[in-house]
């Protein structure tokens, strides 16, 4: 692996220190949008403009890259599979990148970067080598934003951000490109104040049980499915702009879009019918050193929220990790 930069530093006196924890810097120019644990303090992370993932280390500061992406390529989920070795990254597309463009032109930023156009994809790599396994697409896909495996390992799902739809990739078919498109209901009449009423376009993603909990940014609501039979079910409406969703035991973590808040959920398994959970608000979790969060990982008892100054919009244009040791705050009961 090519190491891109090796920064030591002691933590809790250089990073920034809060209620919540220490911060930890990472390089100028990175763009982290997701964060994924590997164990011993290890994060994969992504780099959005330049579609590389990079391995990060809390404790020592070291960070290679495991990924040297092809130019052209925008990255934001990210999902790792340990059984075959697979890094599978959620392979953003062009309208985010000339989003992003517009914003940076109007709005001066350290990092001066410029996003390229790139095609709408999932990309799989191979975890020791970085090389590219398979590049594939869906029908009609426009952004796809988020993945996760589920419980079984076998198919990696990508959700749109802007379709009313999930994709279902046969991991045991790689490298052939066996994509499934899993329509998932509108529910244009969720919010009968909203006018006009959004469509319902899906984000953040996470595996629980047999099924995936599913959240949409735009009618504010948490979906079960059972991809199997396509059952959805509504777990919980008003819950917020929520992102990067994270499951741990019966613990859902997600991170709010709008507040930057870190939201906390306990999940409720049906005892008579294992599709059939439900969702219950625990509390959120807030602190001055998030902004602009967009992702939550944990490591055994400490978690990692993936932080950055306005989305590198503001005069430092930094984005760092802020990192809070479990075991000295208060227990989440899930």
């Amino acid at each position: 692996m090519k190491i891109i930069s090796k920064i030591f530093f002691i933590l809790v006196t250089i990073g920034i220190t809060s209620a919540f924890g220490y911060t930890v810097p990472l390089p100028r120019k990175m763009v982290a949008e997701n964060i994924v644990s590997t164990g011993a303090g290890n994060f994969l992370m992504s780099d959005v403009p330049t579609g590389n993932v990079v391995l990060f280390n809390i404790y020592s500061g070291e960070i290679h890259t495991v990924v040297d992406a092809p130019p052209g390529r925008l990255i934001q989920g990210l999902a790792l599979d340990s059984k075959r070795n697979l890094i599978i990254a959620a392979g953003s597309g062009t309208p985010y990148a000339e989003g992003m463009n517009r914003r940076l032109d109007s709005t001066p930023t350290v990092a001066n970067l410029t996003y390229p156009p790139t095609e709408t994809a999932m990309n799989i790599y191979n975890g020791f080598t970085g090389e590219t396994i398979a590049q594939c697409n869906a029908t009609g896909a426009v952004l796809i934003k988020d993945v996760a495996l589920d419980p079984s390992g076998n198919y990696a799902y990508f959700t749109d951000a802007f379709a009313t739809a999930i994709y279902q990739l046969d991991l045991n078919r790689l490298p052939e490109c066996a994509v499934k498109i899993i329509p998932l209901p509108y529910f244009h009449d969720f919010d009968q104040n909203e006018s006009p009423r959004p469509p319902t376009y899906f984000t953040g993603i996470a595996a629980y049980q047999n099924g995936l909990i599913i959240n949409s940014y735009t009618a504010k609501m948490a979906l079960y499915l059972d991809p199997s039979s396509g059952y959805t079910k509504v777990l919980s409406k008003g819950v917020g702009n929520l992102d990067g969703l994270k499951i741990v035991r019966n613990c859902m973590y997600a991170v709010d879009g709008l507040s930057f808040d870190v939201k906390v959920f306990r999940i409720h398994p049906d005892k008579a019918n294992k599709y059939e959970p439900s969702l219950e608000y625990i509390k959120t979790m807030h602190d001055s050193t998030f902004t602009s969060t967009t992702g939550v990982a944990f490591s055994r008892k400490t978690m990692i929220v993936k932080n950055a100054d306005n989305t590198l919009m503001g005069e430092k244009g930094q984005v760092y990790l802020t990192v809070k040791d479990l075991s000295r705050f208060p227990a989440v009961n899930c």
